[in-house]
């Protein structure tokens, strides 16, 4: 019910039948003002102050709307920009693999493991950007921070730390907080999910 519909119920005492038949059939501001003999000068200074904040109302949304307009745009040049980082990180990463492939160290043919190290980590560094760009994909037709996908992100992220990482110069407090990240992402995950399985 608009908010002059419901001053008029309120005010009933001030109106005869014949305005709910009107207001019932006409749009209730032109009645308003047709029968404003029927209506106190109250009800009438609330209709003008009822369209001075609709009117600011649709001026504050045309400026949202234009400022989600802008946002979206930034989002989409940061997913292009994204995805060709992306395609030029598999580029060298395919050169990096030639180059091993082509060394006689230790062998042609073969890859060394330190040489291993620096494949996997760039693997992983893209597919960090492939689930970022899917997070910003829902985040641009969805208006939802996607909150599962930054948590796998995350995941992926210590991942590639902890599989590129060197047990033999690593400080025990760097392996103690490395730990405790993944300690919360997974509580953090389980919680995520516990969540979803009792809104469905």
């Amino acid at each position: 019910m608009s908010p002059e519909r419901d001053v008029a119920y309120k005010l009933s005492d001030k109106l005869d039948t014949k305005f709910y038949y009107f207001l019932a059939i006409y749009p209730e501001r032109d009645v308003a003002y047709k029968l404003s003999d029927k209506i106190d000068s109250k009800f009438l200074l609330f209709l003008s102050s009822t369209n001075s904040s609709n009117m600011q109302h649709s001026a504050e949304q045309k400026i949202i709307k234009f400022l989600k307009s802008v946002a979206k745009i930034i989002v989409l040049m940061l997913m292009i920009t994204l995805v060709l980082t992306m395609l030029l990180g598999t580029i060298d990463l395919i050169i990096e693999v030639i180059k091993a492939l082509a060394s006689p160290t230790p062998y042609y043919a073969l890859i060394n493991v330190e040489d291993l190290y620096v494949v996997f980590s760039t693997i992983l560094i893209i597919v960090v950007g492939y689930e970022l760009f899917k997070s910003m994909n829902l985040l641009l037709h969805h208006d939802k921070i996607p909150v599962k996908s930054i948590l796998q992100i995350a995941m992926i992220a210590l991942a590639n730390k902890v599989i590129t990482l060197n047990i033999k110069t690593i400080k025990l407090d760097t392996m103690l907080g490395i730990g405790v990240i993944i300690a919360a992402l997974g509580i953090a995950f389980f919680a995520f999910n516990k969540s979803n399985e009792k809104m469905e």
